[in-house]
């Protein structure tokens, strides 16, 4: 059976078969902003603003942005989840290239993709999904910002909100 990727951004991540409904509901993903409200686009395209949602298929990963290597060369880890569900252990990894403060390579990443404007960051994707892997990427911008790990001081693994932070996508102005 072959899996596609349904993303979203605020609503649930879930991994489906082109035959039927979703087969696992994955854990909440937010995209936001440190410092006032910025418009975001994915692969292009205004969907609206921080914080925000998105949601779509594998056919909207950006199919020139091959991911055959895991990790992705030139990104930094920014969140992993795993949840339990109807159908066992869901893992969720997001990779992103391009973020603030980072030893990422901005001209490498234009190298090996260059098509990706400037601003924009690539996502990586990858979900483990009913023991296969599904793994996909797609550019995401924040208006006049780049991504930056944060998570504040009195949060850990351990909190109550660990994973609401651990499940956002958080931009700074640059």
């Amino acid at each position: 059976m072959r899996h596609a990727l349904i993303l979203a951004f605020g609503l649930p991540l879930a991994a489906c078969s082109p035959e039927g409904p979703p087969a696992v509901d994955t854990p909440l993903f937010t995209i936001d902003s440190l410092d006032g409200r910025a418009e975001i686009r994915i692969n292009g395209k205004p969907v609206g603003s921080t914080p925000g949602s998105w949601a779509g298929t594998a056919r909207s990963f950006d199919s020139r942005i091959r991911v055959d290597a895991w990790p992705p060369p030139h990104a930094m880890l920014a969140t992993k989840t795993s949840v339990v569900g109807p159908a066992g252990k869901l893992e969720t990894e997001l990779w992103i290239a391009g973020a603030k403060n980072a030893d990422d390579d901005r001209a490498a990443l234009h190298r090996l993709y260059p098509h990706v404007a400037p601003g924009e960051h690539v996502v990586f994707v990858q979900a483990g999904v009913e023991g296969g892997v599904v793994r996909g990427a797609f550019r995401l911008s924040v208006e006049g910002r780049r991504f930056v790990l944060h998570r504040p001081a009195h949060v850990s693994e351990e909190s109550e909100d660990f994973q609401k932070w651990n499940r956002s996508l958080w931009f700074e102005r640059e």
